[in-house]
């Protein structure tokens, strides 16, 4: 059984690895649907551990992959990405968000820290591929003057960069990112402290109602109780009194 399985698995990979643009479309659509598919899922208590566990482990490292292949091109050139082509990369931000409202407020959430490493390293990524190359180009274009020259006529092979204006701009690049990774960090903390108490104070009234109308409960029957004690007193009754019948002539 266990080696019927792994040939199944050997030969799944070899598919896979052969044919890298259906492996690339698969890992695509699982990341663009996987965020917001696993929040629909856990509100209704249908999500699956080994589900999130084999997006961990299978989409996210292959997703990261790919990302970080665009971000860092083996290339003869190393050319950085130009405008129209990083300001392509914003919608990936979009999958993200249903992940990170969920993280932030809802009050159960089944696993939180493996959600935080996700939406960590993919936004760390994005955040390089969109708002970091933001960053670059701006640092570089205000230390050189001028942007970088992708087309110029010195361009023919390779883009023209001034390599210490460079330098500074991928620092800045660098320093950008990092700073993002530590406020992504600290909002995601603070969003499920927050959302920790606002469940317990919600339970603390939820038992607040529930006292009250315990003694509420207790108040009538203690004032039934009293009536009919200052009824005994007087020798009446509480019983509605019976109208006399006249008797037929």
């Amino acid at each position: 059984m266990v080696g019927e399985i792994n040939r199944v698995l050997g030969d799944l990979l070899d598919f896979l690895t052969d044919n890298l643009s259906l492996l690339g479309m698969l890992v695509s659509f699982a990341y663009v649907i996987g965020p917001s598919w696993m929040v629909f899922l856990e509100k209704r208590d249908k999500l699956s551990r080994l589900g999130v566990w084999l997006y961990a482990l299978v989409v996210m490292p292959i997703m990261v992959m790919g990302l970080w292949s665009i971000l860092h091109p083996d290339t003869y050139c190393n050319d950085p990405l130009q405008y129209s082509e990083f300001r392509m990369f914003y919608p990936l931000w979009l999958p993200l968000l249903p992940l990170l409202v969920h993280q932030h407020r809802s009050s159960d959430v089944q696993h939180p820290f493996l959600y935080g490493i996700m939406l960590l390293v993919f936004g760390l990524l994005v955040f390089a591929l969109t708002f970091g190359y933001e960053v670059l180009h701006l640092t570089y274009q205000s230390l050189h003057g001028s942007g970088i020259d992708f087309t110029g006529p010195d361009a023919w092979e390779c883009a023209v960069k001034d390599p210490e204006a460079y330098m500074s701009a991928s620092q800045a690049m660098g320093g950008s990112v990092a700073g993002f990774g530590l406020l992504l960090l600290i909002t995601m903390a603070w969003g499920r402290r927050r959302a920790g108490k606002r469940d317990d104070g919600d339970g603390a009234v939820d038992a607040e109602n529930a006292e009250g109308g315990r003694r509420s409960r207790r108040s009538r029957r203690r004032g039934r109780r009293n009536r009919g004690d200052d009824a005994d007193d007087t020798g009446e009754t509480n019983e509605p009194k019976r109208k006399k019948r006249m008797p037929k002539m």
